[in-house]
C-alpha cells in the first residue's frame, strides 16, 4: 500500500466516525491524535488552543509515546517566541523539516527541541467559525524528516476535522442550555399558570359572591318592607285599642293584611335562605375538592340555582335531563367548577356576542352505563369557527380579550376533566349553531383512583 493510500484510508475512517460529531471533544481529540500518530508514524502529536487575545498557546491534549495527557498548565507565549507567533499569524501551516533552523521554530531549539529529541515539526491551524482558534502539532523525533505534500494535507485535514468536532461540542452545549432554559421556562409557566388559574377560580367565585349578594338583597328588602308594614298596622291597631275605638272591621283588616305580609315575609326569607344554601354548597365545593357520593341530578339543579344572578341577564331556559336516581362517586367541587365555567362561558361569549337571541337555551344531558358517566352540555349561542375550536382549550386563548376575557375558562374545564376526574372531553361547534361539550367521566371514581369516598348527606 502506498503512503498516499495509507493516509487516505486513515482520513476516511476518522471523517466517517460518529465520534467527530458526538459533541465529546476529548473523545474526538483522542481519535484524531491516534490517527495522526499512526498515519505519520510519529510518537508526538498534540492540540493547542489560543487564549482570547491570541498572545499565548496552551496544550489541550497530547499523545506522547502512546500516552494521552491533558496539561492545560503548559503554555507558550508570543513574548517568549515572537517568530513562531508571527508565522502562525499568517494562518498557514508551518512545515519545518529542520526545526532547529527553520525561521518559525528555531526559537524552540535550545530549551525544547533538543531536550525532547525533536528534529522536525508540522503545525496546521484549527479553524472554528472562520477564525483560527488553535493548532495541531506533529513532531518527529530522531533524524530529520522532509514532510511530503500528502502528509501536510493529512495534518491539515485532521485540524479541520477537529474544527468540526468543536462545532459539534458547541452545538451540544447550546442544546443542553436550551433544554435547561426550556425546562426552567416551563416551570415558570406552570407556576404562573397555576397562580392565574387560582386567580381565575377566585375571580369566578367573587362574581358568584357579588351576584348572590345582589340577589339575596331583593327578598331581604321585601321582608324588611313587610315587617315595617306589619309594625305600622300594629301601631294603628294599638292606638285604636287604647282609645277604645277599635272596630270589628279594623281587626279583620289587620288580620288579613298581616296574613298577607307574613306569607310574603315567609316566602322571601325561604328564597333568601335557598340562595344562601345553594351558594354555600357550590362555593365550598369549588374551593375544596373532596371525593363524595351523591345524586347528580339534584346537585346539577343546585349549581344552576346558585348561578341565577349570572343567568338573570339573558334568562335562558336551562333544561337538565338527568335520572333522579343517578348516583355518582366523584369530586363535586370539580363538577361545580366545570359547569360554572361552561355556563359562564356561554353567558359571556355565546349569548353576549349573539345579539338579541330570541330563545336562549342551555341543555345538560346525563346518562350512564356500568362504569361511565356521559354528560353533554349544549347551548344555542353564536358557536365557534373551526380555527377557534382548535385552540379553545389552550390557556389564555380568547376571542373576547377587549371585553375582559382571560382565556382560561375552557382550559380549566379541560384540566379538571382530564387531570382531576380522569375523563375525556370533546368540543363540537359551527358558527351560529351553538356549542356542544361532550364529557366521559368515571361513574365511580374509586375504581380509577383507588380512594375511599366519603358519603355526602
Amino acid at each position: 500500500m502506498t503512503l498516499l493510500n495509507h493516509l487516505d484510508d486513515k482520513l476516511l475512517y476518522v471523517s466517517q466516525s460518529a465520534t467527530i460529531d458526538s459533541g465529546d471533544l476529548d473523545a474526538a481529540g483522542e481519535l484524531l491524535l491516534s490517527s495522526l500518530a499512526g498515519g505519520l508514524q510519529i510518537e508526538r502529536v498534540s492540540i493547542w488552543f489560543f487564549n482570547r487575545k491570541g498572545t499565548a498557546l496552551t496544550v489541550k491534549l497530547a499523545l506522547h509515546h502512546g500516552q494521552f495527557s491533558q496539561n492545560g498548565a503548559f503554555e507558550i507565549t508570543r513574548q517568549a517566541f515572537p517568530r513562531y507567533f508571527a508565522a502562525l499569524h499568517s494562518e498557514r501551516a508551518i512545515i519545518a523539516d529542520d526545526a532547529h533552523h527553520h525561521p518559525a521554530t528555531l526559537e524552540f531549539s535550545d530549551d525544547y527541541l533538543q531536550a525532547e529529541g525533536i528534529s522536525s515539526m508540522l503545525d496546521a491551524p484549527i479553524r472554528h467559525r472562520g477564525e483560527m482558534v488553535g493548532i495541531v502539532c506533529a513532531e518527529h523525533t530522531g533524524d530529520g524528516r522532509q514532510w511530503t505534500a500528502p502528509e501536510v494535507r493529512f495534518v491539515a485535514a485532521h485540524a479541520d476535522l477537529y474544527g468540526r468536532a468543536l462545532s459539534a461540542c458547541e452545538r451540544n452545549l447550546y442544546e443542553r442550555q436550551l433544554i435547561q432554559q426550556n425546562a426552567a421556562l416551563e416551570q415558570q409557566v406552570q407556576e404562573r399558570t397555576a397562580k392565574l388559574l387560582e386567580a381565575e377560580k377566585m375571580a369566578a367565585l367573587g362574581k358568584l359572591v357579588a351576584g348572590v349578594a345582589h340577589e339575596v338583597n331583593t327578598p331581604l328588602g321585601v321582608a324588611v318592607t313587610a315587617i315595617s308594614h306589619c309594625e305600622e298596622m300594629r301601631g294603628r291597631l294599638q292606638r285604636s285599642f287604647d282609645d277604645k275605638a277599635l272596630t270589628h272591621t279594623q281587626l279583620n283588616d289587620y288580620l288579613s293584611d298581616t296574613a298577607q305580609a307574613y306569607d310574603l315575609l315567609s316566602n322571601n326569607l325561604r328564597r333568601a335562605s335557598s340562595l344562601v344554601q345553594n351558594f354555600k354548597r357550590t362555593a365550598v365545593d369549588q374551593s375544596h375538592f373532596e371525593l363524595s357520593t351523591f345524586l347528580l341530578g339534584p346537585y346539577l339543579h343546585t349549581i344552576v340555582a346558585s348561578l341565577r344572578p349570572l343567568l338573570k341577564r339573558y334568562a335562558p331556559q336551562v333544561v337538565i335531563d338527568c335520572p333522579n336516581d343517578l348516583e355518582v362517586t366523584t369530586y363535586p367541587g370539580a363538577l361545580a367548577q366545570i359547569f360554572t365555567n361552561l355556563i359562564t362561558n356561554t353567558c359571556e361569549h355565546a349569548f353576549a356576542e349573539s345579539g338579541q337571541l330570541r330563545s336562549p337555551r342551555i341543555d345538560i344531558h346525563c346518562e350512564h352505563d356500568e362504569q361511565v358517566l356521559y354528560c353533554i352540555y349544549r347551548d344555542n349561542g353564536k358557536g365557534m369557527s373551526g380555527s377557534n375550536l382548535e385552540h379553545a382549550f389552550e390557556p389564555f386563548f380568547t376571542t373576547n380579550r377587549t371585553g375582559g376575557g382571560s382565556g382560561l375558562g375552557l382550559s380549566i374545564v379541560f384540566n379538571l376533566v382530564h387531570q382531576q376526574l380522569g375523563g375525556e372531553l370533546a368540543l363540537s361547534s359551527q358558527p351560529g349553531q351553538g356549542l356542544t361539550v361532550s364529557m366521559q367521566l368515571p361513574l365511580n371514581y374509586r375504581r380509577v383512583a383507588g380512594e375511599k369516598a366519603s358519603h355526602s348527606a
